[in-house]
């Protein structure tokens, strides 16, 4: 997942600086809306556990993101 998708799987705007407190928000919020023990039925249960398994790779690619060093010089500019 690239950062892109994955800052539009939680829910974070393009422009949004990133912090951990901005993702983690954000991957509670995404998780609450789709709890697997909101579903009463297996197959709700199941899709819900699918979306948390996104969520949490969305989360380690920002925070990801969030570790390595900004670009600085010509890098930056493209």
């Amino acid at each position: 997942m690239d950062p892109y998708a994955a800052r539009a799987t939680l829910q974070i705007p393009p422009d949004a600086p990133l912090s951990m407190e901005l993702i983690d928000d954000a991957y509670q919020r995404e998780f609450w809306l789709r709890h697997p023990s909101r579903y009463p039925d297996a197959d709700g249960r199941r899709a819900a556990e699918a979306w948390r398994d996104t969520l949490t790779r969305a989360r380690a690619v920002l925070v990801a993101e969030l570790a390595s060093p900004a670009p600085t010089g010509a890098l930056a500019a493209t």
